[in-house]
């Protein structure tokens, strides 16, 4: 973990616990409890 950091969530669907994230050229999953300001049920797209 780095703060500070700023990346860009690609998707995130309400039932799975892993969100598409997206750093610079990086592209991963991050766990959706360690992203500041998106919900439990909360969906982006």
């Amino acid at each position: 973990r780095r703060a500070g950091v700023v990346g860009r969530l690609r998707a995130c669907e309400p039932a799975n616990p892993w969100c598409e994230a997206q750093i610079g050229e990086y592209r991963g999953f991050i766990k959706r409890t360690d992203i500041w300001g998106v919900g439990t049920s909360e969906e982006v797209k």
